[in-house]
């Protein structure tokens, strides 16, 4: 969206709806304090190793050449006629940004790790934190997307990603559940 409309509107866009989804996640997640805390803490470790694991078959998977394709992939989805939905929303680049990212996240494992997380630690804390993630996250995707995509393949991403993934399940083994 950044590369065919404003990158102001497609940034904000992204941005309000990554924060109000790790604002419902940290929320979600604070309802598990409820539970045990040694229960949420080694099953926000199982979580992190499954996709940690996922995330890294998945890269071996992938072909070097998948980026390429991946980019124009989402150039298709994003360029074209004005699709049903968003006739609906108008063409404000902002509210289908939000749109397409919020439905799009929903569930995914960035907020399953929000959800575990806020389950151990400070709500609040989780809940910035994530923001601010996913805030620099965006900024990068906007900016310089295709300055990373031309020197660091979808694939080395992927792998990278995933030993993030089992690096924070190893720190939360070594650590252990915080009182």
């Amino acid at each position: 969206m950044a590369m065919k409309h404003s990158k102001t509107s497609a940034i904000a866009g992204a941005l309000s709806a990554n924060a109000l989804m790790s604002i419902f996640s940290a929320a979600i997640g604070s309802f598990a304090s409820l539970v045990q805390k040694d229960y949420t803490h080694y099953l926000s470790v199982v979580l992190l190793v499954i996709f940690g694991s996922r995330m890294i078959a998945e890269g071996y998977a992938m072909e070097k050449t998948q980026t390429k394709e991946a980019i124009k992939e989402a150039e298709n989805e994003t360029s074209g006629e004005t699709k049903g939905w968003a006739k609906l929303v108008g063409n404000s680049a902002l509210v289908q940004t939000f749109l397409l990212t919020f439905l799009g996240e929903w569930g995914d494992r960035s907020q399953l790790s929000t959800i575990a997380l806020a389950a151990n630690e400070g709500v609040s804390k989780v809940a910035v934190g994530a923001i601010l993630g996913h805030a620099v996250c965006i900024l990068v995707a906007a900016y310089g997307g295709c300055l990373v995509a031309h020197r660091m393949s979808l694939r080395s991403v992927t792998l990278l990603g995933g030993c993030v993934f089992l690096l924070l399940a190893c720190s939360n083994v070594i650590m252990g559940p915080t009182i």
